[in-house]
C-alpha cells in the first residue's frame, strides 16, 4: 500500500471518527435536555398538585403559553442537532469534491504532458520519414 493510500485511509478514518463522535455527543446532550425538561415539569406538577385548580383564564392561558414555549424549545434544539448533522455532511461532501477537483487537475496535467510527448514523437517520426524519403 502506498503512502498516498495510507494517508487517504487515515484521513477517511479520522473523518468517520469525528462524525460518529458528533452524533454521540448530540444524542447524549439531546437525551439530557429531554430529561431536564421532564424533571422540571414533574417538579412543577408536584409543587402545584396540592392546590385547588384555578379557573382563572389568565392562569390557564399562562400554562398553555408555558407549555407551548417548552415544546418550541425542545423542537428548536432537535432542529439544531439536525442542522449540525447536515453541516457535518456538507463539510464531508465539500472535502470529497475538493479531492475530486485536485485529482482532475492532476489528470489534466498528466494528459497535457502525454500530449506534448506524443506530439514530440510524431515530429521526430516525421523528420525520420522525410529523411528516409530523401535518401
Amino acid at each position: 500500500m502506498s503512502n498516498d493510500q495510507k494517508s487517504e485511509n487515515t484521513t477517511r478514518e479520522f473523518l468517520c471518527g469525528v462524525i460518529v463522535s458528533f452524533v454521540f455527543i448530540f444524542l447524549i446532550s439531546g437525551f439530557a435536555y429531554c430529561e431536564r425538561q421532564a424533571n422540571q415539569r414533574a417538579h412543577a406538577a408536584k409543587e402545584y398538585s396540592g392546590q385547588v385548580p384555578s379557573t382563572d383564564t389568565n392562569n390557564l392561558y399562562s400554562n398553555y403559553l408555558l407549555q407551548a414555549q417548552q415544546d418550541v424549545a425542545l423542537w428548536n434544539y432537535a432542529m439544531f442537532i439536525v442542522a449540525l448533522g447536515a453541516l457535518g455532511v456538507t463539510v464531508v461532501g465539500i472535502y470529497f469534491i475538493a479531492r475530486t477537483l485536485d485529482a482532475t487537475l492532476a489528470a489534466v496535467t498528466q494528459a497535457k504532458k502525454a500530449t506534448r510527448a506524443a506530439n514530440d514523437a510524431v515530429a521526430v517520426t516525421r523528420e525520420i520519414g522525410e529523411a528516409q524519403s530523401r535518401a
